[in-house]
This record gives C-alpha cells, structure tokens and sequence, in this order.
C-alpha cells in the first residue's frame, strides 16, 4: 500500500508492538497512524500559544519510540529540541533544547534509558542525555573530528555509530569515552543516513551507510 501526506515526509517509524506508526517532516506535525487502516490516530503538534513549546515549531527530521512502551516516543528536528510525547496526547509533555537535528540521529537504549543525540554542527554534535531527568550525560570531546552529524545509532549498550558530512566519515564509537574504535575516512560524500543490525550467533554488528549514489555494508567485530 502507498500513503501520502499533503507534505514532504521525512521519516517514519513504527511503536514496539508495531500496531501503529508515526511519520514526520516538514510541517510541525507528527501523525500518528494505524497500521491496518493508515487513519490518523492522534496528531502531535505545537500549541497555539507561541509561549508555550510543548511541541516543534519547524521541520522535524528524527521520530523513536521507547522500546519498552508502546505510547512514549521523542523527536528532534530543526527548532533545536528534543521533544518527549505520549501518543494519547496531542501536546509534548516535556523537552530538552540544544541538539539540531537534521537527520535521522536520535536513538534510545533501553536498558540505562540513555538518549542519543546527532547535531548537525561542528561542536557538540554528539550528545547522550538520561531519558529520566533531560539531563546531559556525555558531551563530544574537545578532539573529536568535526562531523556534522546526520545519522546516529546505538551498536548495542557499549557502542555507538554515526555519520555526517564535511568530515565525511562513520564513526564507531565507545560509549564512555565517546572516543573512535574504528571508522570509515574519506566518504566520497556525506553519510546521511545508515543502520547497524546485529548478526545472529556472533559478535558482529553489520552496518549499512548511504552517501550519494551509493551504499556500503560495513561489519565491525566486537
């Protein structure tokens, strides 16, 4: 089946159980739909009010669900804000601002509740917050490699990996230390979107990654 909105739409993603899905984009909304019908359940979207900022107020390019909760889900995009919801509300229930996000570079690991975050900037263009509190847990160090970040993932509890350009790189990272454990130099462009998956009975991740016209499949072992 083919869905279309009366806008562009940037990214979509499905709730655990994946009876419903959210989608994204150019307008400040996000649609909350059912998986059998496509009808729109909920729409999540700013109030009127211009003082308040319980939701977007510009594009947004990054959507994920909680692991463990079928209702809960943030998304990131151009405002500057991470912008936490319930999908039974129509207005975010709170947020974070600082990360830019333009792409799809947010992320959560489920089992320390940590937020992964990927700006698009040449400082502080990683960042990890703790879901409880909105707190910044981990800031990029001051010799990270300038990379405007535009994908970024958790590779289990332990590792991360992004992509971005100008550097036009990917990066593996450790999660503590924030410091490269392997990497892919000299894209011919930059890496705007990938995806790491584990391999079934081994201690491989294998990862996906787009630039331009092509798509390179990496395996990093652990």
């Amino acid at each position: 089946a083919t869905l279309s909105e009366s806008r562009q739409t940037f990214v979509a993603t499905f709730n655990p159980s994946a009876d419903v899905f959210a989608t994204s984009g150019s307008t400040e909304k996000i649609y909350i739909r059912d998986v059998q019908t496509h009808n729109i359940i909920t729409i999540c979207e700013p109030s009127q009010s211009s003082e308040l900022m319980d939701g977007h107020r510009s594009r947004v390019f990054a959507l994920r669900y909680h692991p463990l909760d079928n209702n809960v889900f943030i998304s990131g995009g151009w405002d500057d804000t991470i912008q936490f919801w319930d999908q039974r509300e129509h207005h975010s229930v709170r947020r974070i601002f600082g990360p830019h996000i333009c792409g799809d570079a947010l992320d959560i690991e489920p089992s320390r509740n940590l937020i992964l975050a990927g700006s698009w900037r040449r400082h502080q263009s990683l960042q990890i917050f703790d879901w409880s509190t909105g707190n910044l847990m981990k800031d990029t160090p001051p010799d990270f490699i300038p990379s405007m970040i535009y994908s970024a993932q958790w590779m289990g509890r332990e590792k991360l990996v992004c992509g971005g350009s100008e550097a036009n790189i990917a990066k593996v990272l450790d999660r503590s230390s924030l410091q490269a454990m392997g990497q892919v130099n000299n894209c011919p462009g930059g890496v705007y979107c990938l995806h790491c998956i584990p391999l079934a009975k081994s201690d491989t991740y294998r990862f996906a990654m787009a630039f331009g016209s092509s798509i390179y499949i990496v395996d990093n072992k652990h």
